[in-house]
């Protein structure tokens, strides 16, 4: 019997919005944990149905122990679902059938909807027993980023070429702006932000974080949300009759979707900025933290 195929294997279950990292999030894990890497990663579509990953997660000693280690402790079986989410419960049918030892809830730093779209996975999974009260898996909430996140003036010197740098000095420590330049500059800013909310990110939405800009902007935000989630509404009752539970009339906020996550029974380990965008980050940042809680639903 292959580890694939023992009962006593680990299951994690990887959920989460289409494009948010959940395949470049587990080849980055793998990578992370083999000593010879041929090339770099492969670009791999968005995932269709069900995708599993064996990934061994035994860390060897710097000093070469040979302790034995079963392949039950060496590997955990990842199951990623697809991102797309159907409107009715059969969608998902087979996870009913399944047992998870932990569920890894993933959203992208940049996708509002991400976010919010988390407690419909929640409340999905909290139907069969696995999270919540009783339920039987540990959570950790993933917040991924695929570009460095550069918004703030004193980390753009950070990222610019060795040559640019005295030049950005240089702009950085000329006569401060009159302020008739200021109101230009923030009547700009407000039209910019308020024209691309795909600009936003989660933070935007955390009452402790919002500023004045981001406040016009998310409230735009919102209302266009509200209107396309009653669109959604209309549509899925009229296919699927008022019992669908994939939509509901008023979707929910980022705050009260994340809140939920993170006040699971089992305690919510949580892990902000994972940068999927470099290897090497990735292994300085948020392994540590991915590992020490897989390591805890062997001690489960």
């Amino acid at each position: 019997m292959g580890a694939a195929d023992s009962p006593d294997l680990l299951r994690v279950l990887v959920v989460g919005h289409t494009g948010v990292g959940k395949t470049l999030f587990l080849q980055r894990l793998h990578r992370s944990t083999v000593e010879r890497r041929e090339g770099p990663l492969r670009a791999r579509g968005h995932t269709v149905g069900f995708n599993v990953e064996v990934i061994s997660t035994h860390r060897e000693n710097k000093f070469g122990s040979s302790t034995h280690v079963s392949d039950n402790e060496r590997h955990i079986a990842f199951v990623e679902v697809g991102g797309n989410r159907n409107f009715g419960r059969s969608g998902h049918f087979p996870l009913s059938l399944m047992t998870f030892h932990g569920v890894i809830f993933v959203y992208d730093h940049h996708n509002i909807e991400s976010a919010t779209d988390l407690m419909y996975w929640y409340e999905y999974l909290k139907g069969y027993g696995a999270v919540g009260s009783g339920g039987t898996a540990r959570v950790m909430l993933v917040e991924t980023t695929h570009i460095p996140l550069t918004d703030d003036p004193s980390s753009a010197a950070r990222v610019l070429p060795d040559e640019l740098l005295g030049s950005y000095l240089q702009e950085s420590i000329k006569k401060a702006p009159t302020f008739r330049e200021k109101m230009c500059h923030t009547v700009r800013s407000l039209f910019r932000r308020c024209a691309s909310v795909s600009r936003l990110s989660v933070t935007d939405f955390q009452p402790q974080y919002l500023r004045f800009l981001p406040r016009v902007a998310v409230f735009l935000h919102q209302l266009m949300s509200i209107v396309e989630n009653l669109l959604l509404f209309i549509m899925a009752v009229t296919l699927f009759g008022p019992g669908q539970k994939s939509v509901s009339f008023c979707p929910p906020s980022v705050s009260a979707a994340l809140r939920t996550i993170e006040d699971d029974a089992s305690g919510t380990r949580t892990l902000k900025q994972c940068p999927l965008y470099d290897q090497g980050l990735f292994e300085a940042t948020a392994l540590e933290e991915v590992l020490s809680f897989l390591d805890s639903l062997r001690s489960a």
